[in-house]
């Protein structure tokens, strides 16, 4: 276990420590540092690319090349820790919790995070007219204009 990594990391290593193990995953350095990294930058963007995250993860003192990010976050979307945010020509990564959507500005490429509560409605509503059952894990995109790229009305 990389007891030095999830100290580093204080509360929110032991934290992620204590996720990856309910999901009976090894705890590895790169893991703890991605989720670390991740959990700090939901207070301020709140989705990284992987190169941003290479740097996030550095700034905590712990180094991975591009390759080691880009396997982790493969890893960690398939448990369902993080998700992925395709925008213009570049994927940004986020913590799958609290449960959100996204608007993504096709201009800017700005990202805003929409809680589930928001749209559960109306996803509700569109499921029932498609006919379809969604899984549990479920996320709209919505592409657009953000308020600061539209022409003025």
């Amino acid at each position: 276990m990389p007891q030095s990594t999830v100290n580093h990391l204080g509360e929110t290593g032991a934290r992620i420590a204590m996720q990856l193990r309910r999901h009976e995953e090894r705890v590895t350095p790169a893991k703890v540092a991605v989720l670390g990294a991740l959990t700090r930058a939901d207070e301020t963007p709140p989705h990284l690319t992987a190169r941003e995250l290479g740097a996030a993860t550095a700034h905590l003192g712990i180094r991975l090349d591009e390759a080691t990010v880009y396997r982790t976050l493969t890893r960690l979307e398939a448990l369902g820790l993080v998700h992925a945010v395709a925008m213009n020509h570049t994927t940004r990564f986020g913590l799958d919790t609290p449960p959100h959507h996204h608007a993504v500005c096709d201009r800017c490429s700005a990202l805003q995070v929409i809680t589930a509560a928001q749209l559960d409605t109306l996803v509700a509503s569109a499921c029932a007219l498609a006919e379809f059952s969604p899984g549990c894990r479920q996320a709209v995109t919505l592409n657009g204009v953000c308020g600061a790229c539209a022409p003025p009305a």
